[in-house]
């Protein structure tokens, strides 16, 4: 292997490659364009939307029991941060919502989705599983913690403990999802 140095140069080509759009032609004569590199900055803002958008849904629509209805949710934003399908999405969650859901079978989304690069859609999927497993650690840190301030209150006697068993419940009671 050969050493590595990176130079303006060589740092502003690099780049560049995340801005190369690829044409995609539809079966009735329209087009789009869709990135051939998804550049990792846009992939951790397309996620950080996609829990934006699945945290509304579930406010408004209730749990997500059903894993298509994630892998659909994740395509659509996949089509609207790497293409140039859908230029502009309302900002009210329940018209956003609503086109989603006429998105989900729109004959363009569909057929786009075999035009990505699966390298790519893989470092989505990556950024994800990455994502997920750091929240789940860190999870399983603050419950460790609040076990631990749990265990000490227990040992404690207070003269008010009254309060101090209002306050072990609270931290029992909020659990981290």
């Amino acid at each position: 292997m050969s050493r590595l140095t990176l130079t303006s140069d060589s740092i502003n080509a690099l780049d560049t490659d995340y801005d190369v759009l690829q044409k995609v032609d539809f079966k009735d004569g329209n087009y789009t364009e869709i990135y051939k590199s998804f550049r990792p900055t846009k992939i951790d803002e397309m996620v950080k939307s996609l829990a934006n958008f699945i945290t509304q849904y579930e406010k408004h629509q209730g749990k997500i029991n059903d894993n298509k209805m994630f892998y659909s949710l994740l395509y659509l934003h996949i089509v609207i941060y790497f293409s140039k399908l859908i230029p502009e999405l309302p900002t009210d969650f329940p018209t956003k919502l609503d086109l989603f859901l006429k998105l989900l079978d729109n004959q363009y989304v569909v057929e786009l989705e075999e035009s990505f690069d699966v390298s790519e859609i893989a470092k989505v999927y990556s950024v994800i599983e990455k994502s997920l497993r750091i929240h789940k650690e860190a999870t399983k840190q603050i419950n460790a913690a609040r076990e631990e301030v749990r265990n000490n209150l227990d040992n404690l006697e207070f003269q008010n403990s009254d309060i101090f068993e209002n306050l072990k419940d609270t931290v029992s009671d909020e659990r981290v999802q």
